[in-house]
């Protein structure tokens, strides 16, 4: 039996969507890549980390261009992806909230790996 681990599709959405609004609210996010479940969204973030690490503006063109730049637009959900991210935007007044949603995920995928590693180890 495969087992779902925890994430939220939305919420990892509305923190990317609301970096794009807001990039100011990066620094004090305290994210990590390995915090966002998908994939995708662990591209995107690599990109908005890369330009605010570089002072440049965050917006979706130059997210797309940052993604274009290390060959991941398509692992990222490709342009249409990431239009879609500020399509139903998000409320940047709940952002520490979503934040919090995505760690506590997060810590909750980290539990269960250790958790199955630890029987692995057992049997």
């Amino acid at each position: 039996m495969e087992t779902q681990l925890p994430y939220s599709e939305q919420v990892e959405k509305a923190v990317l969507g609301s970096l794009f609004l807001e990039a100011s609210l990066l620094p004090d996010a305290h994210l990590e890549e390995s915090d966002f479940y998908s994939e995708r969204h662990r591209a995107i973030y690599r990109a908005l980390k890369r330009l605010a690490d570089a002072d440049k503006p965050i917006d979706p063109l130059t997210v797309r261009a940052a993604l274009e730049d290390t060959d991941e637009l398509e692992a990222a959900g490709g342009v249409a992806y990431l239009a879609s991210l500020d399509v139903d935007l998000p409320d940047i007044g709940r952002f520490d909230h979503y934040v919090e949603i995505v760690k506590d995920r997060a810590q909750q995928r980290h539990l269960i790996e250790l958790s199955v590693g630890l029987r692995d180890v057992i049997k």
